[in-house]
């Protein structure tokens, strides 16, 4: 007999949890509201115990002025030390690039030894017909090179498009 209800709440255990929750929901409301009828007289004393909130004072009016005016004036010495850096390399700039179009202009091929033109040899007959340890690694690196199998259309889809 203990072993077929132990049996059926655990072939059931999903109704058996929804129903231990709700038993410990009333319970639990059971609770508040004995505490609801208790706390009333307590409440009061409470609201009176609780601090004032705090009160800033706004920033004075000349403290910020005052501020203002001194990041201006950074701000001003910031610029114009900025500008005075671009002018000094914007000179120095040009005047390197004057010397190089004062010095003499020779086209670099002139200047580096030419080389001989690299004959390729000529291939044998040996050489030009492969063999089939060649083609077959061709096959495999041209699979492994190419485009993934995923860009390639399938046989069946491209049977299908040319009917």
């Amino acid at each position: 007999m203990f072993e077929a209800i132990l049996e059926l709440l655990m072939q059931n255990i999903f109704f058996v949890i929804l129903v231990i929750g709700g038993i410990l929901s009333f319970f639990k409301r059971q609770i508040e509201k004995q505490n609801e009828q208790q706390q009333p007289k307590r409440r009061p004393q409470q609201k009176q115990q609780q601090p004032h909130p705090v009160e800033t004072r706004p920033a004075r009016v000349e403290e910020r002025s005052r501020s203002e005016r001194q990041w201006k004036e950074r701000g001003e010495k910031l610029s114009t030390d900025l500008q005075e850096l671009y002018q000094t390399k914007r000179e120095e700039i040009g005047k390197s690039v004057e010397e190089q179009l004062t010095r003499d202009y020779t086209p670099r091929e002139s200047r580096l030894p030419r080389e001989k033109p690299k004959t390729r040899p000529k291939l044998t007959q040996n050489q030009v017909l492969p063999n089939p340890d060649n083609v077959a690694q061709g096959v495999i690196w041209s699979e492994v090179l190419g485009p993934p199998r995923s860009r390639k259309p399938h046989s069946v889809t491209a049977r299908l498009r040319q009917r």
